[in-house]
């Protein structure tokens, strides 16, 4: 192994160039490639060496001797430690501005594609947008306390002021705070909000099989609130209220039970769902397959203008709830199936001539058997929609012997973080 230029423990001076997939400033000190969380391009710091590997490391910025211009201060109190947010030190049109460059850089370095990425859909405002929030159970000053974990650690940073949780979240955390301090089954708990209908719901995971007593006075009094429990075997035991809440996308209603998917940013989610709908140019006479369907939201949205909808997802607690919002909604031309995608489709197929595919795959992509199922089948469009641009660009690629990009739609479902969304329109040839 070649000498690094540097020593864990050692100061640099660098210059940030960039930032990193997920929001650190990244530099290079004599050529080697060091991360540096809170760095913004264009910024002159010095920071301390904490970690090397082979290729690159990551440093501790101890000051900025030269400030990017747009560098803001941060309005969280917590933001150095909590680590939940990436940048909320970099004012939010640079926000959108960068998100958009690394989708376009992510799609030419990847997958080798030049396509035109369209403007960014931002929020009007980029603040209380989260409709769920996982939170940790640990100890603070010799309390128990419910919070969120530092970056690479299980220490506790405590949920005081969090300004990406909606209304009604801190008061249910203050509550809890006060009833965890000498019980010791409680491990997590989530919290749910659904913004059409003002619900929230408290899931509540414990200890084997551990029923914490007294736990629904936590919420006593609280409307529109209601709480579950839930062993080490995932099953749900209601305390108070609902076993589920209700939110609307469009003229839909959908169900949300206690570890169904759902997205983060209900404003954003019918931003995204237009785009898509859209995207997919349907006149009512397609069989639109709806695949990593999730809860079948997306599908669902899309199902009065197509003559079919098939949705197909490995989690069956999440095609039961699927089924259920097809009810709900009184809708009579869907249909969803329980299997891996990759397993599924060549068994379900049907061929014809007005196929449109929507694939919203989990982070790591869609898998090599679905690519090559697609290539076999040939749909007429296919709508991708990515959390992830790295593998919707290895995707992209695998696609393009017989597809074509024609439009990329970011999506800012998580303002003030380093994560971005996309929408891709891919016509065959």
């Amino acid at each position: 192994m070649a000498k690094l230029p540097v020593i864990e423990g050692q100061q640099v001076e660098l210059t940030v160039e960039d930032l990193s997939h997920m929001g650190d400033g990244v530099g290079r000190y004599q050529g080697f490639t060091l991360f540096v969380p809170g760095g913004l391009p264009g910024e002159k710091v010095l920071a301390t060496v904490t970690r090397l590997k082979k290729n690159y490391g990551t440093a501790q910025m101890d000051e900025i001797i030269q400030y990017a211009p747009a560098r803001t201060t941060p309005v969280c109190e917590e933001y150095n430690a909590c680590g939940g947010c990436q940048l909320q030190h970099l004012n939010y049109r640079e926000q959108l501005a960068w998100k958009q460059s690394f989708v376009a850089k992510t799609l030419k370095k990847i997958g080798g594609l030049s396509a035109e990425i369209s403007p960014i859909l931002s929020m009007a405002e980029p603040w209380t947008y989260r409709n769920k929030v996982q939170l940790h159970v640990g100890m603070v000053h010799g309390r128990r306390r419910l919070g969120f974990y530092q970056p690479g650690s299980h220490d506790l940073v405590p949920v005081t002021n969090c300004r990406l949780l909606p209304e009604g979240f801190q008061d249910i955390i203050s509550q809890f705070n006060e009833f965890i301090g000498t019980e010791k089954s409680i491990k997590q708990v989530w919290l749910r909000k659904s913004f059409t209908y003002q619900e929230i719901m408290a899931v509540v995971f414990v200890v084997g099989n551990n029923l914490p007593r007294n736990i629904g006075r936590v919420i006593a009094g609280m409307d529109n609130t209601s709480m579950v429990v839930m062993n080490n075997k995932r099953h749900v035991l209601k305390i108070y209220g609902n076993d589920h809440i209700k939110e609307r996308i469009g003229q839909l209603d959908f169900l949300i039970s206690p570890l169904s998917f759902f997205q983060i940013n209900p404003v954003q989610t019918e931003a995204l769902y237009n785009c898509a709908s859209s995207f997919a140019q349907l006149t009512g006479a397609e069989t639109l397959w709806d695949l990593y369907c999730g809860t079948g939201t997306l599908g669902l949205y899309m199902a009065d203008k197509c003559n079919k909808l098939f949705g197909v997802e490995a989690d069956a607690s999440a095609v039961k709830d699927a089924k259920s919002n097809v009810a709900l909604n009184g809708i009579s031309n869907a249909k969803f199936y329980h299997g891996k995608v990759e397993d599924t489709l060549a068994d379900i197929w049907e061929s014809n001539e007005d196929n449109v595919v929507i694939l919203d795959p989990p982070r790591k992509g869609c898998h090599e058997k679905t690519i090559n199922a697609l290539l076999k089948f040939l749909p007429n469009r296919i709508v991708y929609v990515s959390c992830n641009p790295a593998t919707l660009a290895r995707d992209l690629k695998a696609l393009s012997p017989s597809y074509t990009v024609r439009q990329v739609q970011p999506v800012d479902m998580f303002p003030q973080t380093g994560h971005v969304e996309a929408v891709v329109l891919i016509t065959r040839n």
